[in-house]
């Protein structure tokens, strides 16, 4: 199953502590640590009331952080979020969130630290329109570093969502992913309470792009499940429906 992700953001001048482990940054450069996941907060002078963004990210380094979805702030109710990734280095966000008391605060991306050895990069927000209002571009500093020993490089997999979903049994989905390193490949498909079934078990898949096929038996139920691609590089998932 999925784990809930760890909020955890250091920054490089002031840490305050609140609970469930959610650090709060008073500076718009972060410090983190390769191989976790964080939320990182883009701020705006004053958030009340209704709002609607629209921006285009931007990543200078896309092997120092990997961007993996949209979180609210802990002040506002999501209507809408969604990051669509166009390369590697390019991300469209679109979302909405209502606030009831007022905000520094827009939204959070999260997403992992990749490299180690005090790599940097820069997450600039382009295009930036609030309530279609264009606004200035927001620009935040990440520096990734490794706790002991320096890690040189961590890539994790890319999966992508799989199609057509939901399918019928006896129908095939189609899945791709991506890796930076030569690796063994597993998936497994993931029932709601984390009975794991392996459908797919390869070895010394290269680097690069590949395509992965599932097309369930007459004895799959129905209902919802998660597939999890699992490489040296670490896990990841995508959801998969199997309707009548």
């Amino acid at each position: 199953m999925l784990l809930q992700i760890n909020k955890i953001i250091f920054s490089v001048c002031t840490l305050v502590v609140f609970c469930l482990n959610f650090y709060s940054v008073q500076s718009q450069t972060y410090v983190l640590e390769v191989g976790k996941q964080y939320e990182i907060p883009f701020i705006l002078p004053k958030v009340l009331g209704a709002i609607k963004i629209k921006a285009t990210l931007k990543i200078s380094n896309p092997t120092v952080f990997f961007p993996e979805g949209l979180s609210p702030s802990p002040l506002s109710v999501v209507t809408n979020e969604i990051l669509q990734r166009i390369t590697d280095s390019t991300y469209s966000i679109e979302a909405e969130y209502i606030f009831d008391r007022e905000s520094d605060t827009a939204f959070f991306l999260w997403g992992t630290a990749l490299a180690g050895n005090d790599s940097t990069t820069t997450l600039t927000l382009e295009n930036f329109e609030v309530n279609s209002v264009p606004t200035t571009n927001n620009v935040v500093n990440i520096r990734t570093s490794s706790i002991g020993t320096p890690r040189p490089y961590v890539r994790f997999s890319v999966f992508d969502p799989g199609f057509p979903n939901p399918i019928t049994t006896q129908q095939t989905i189609n899945y791709a992913y991506k890796i930076d390193l030569q690796s063994d490949v597993r998936f497994y498909a993931v029932t709601i309470t984390g009975e794991k079934t392996l459908i797919g078990d390869f070895t010394n898949v290269p680097l690069g792009v590949h395509t992965f096929q599932f097309t369930p038996g007459p004895l799959w139920a129905t209902g919802n499940y998660w597939v999890m691609l699992e490489t040296i590089s670490g896990s990841r998932f995508q959801p998969l429906h199997i309707r009548n």
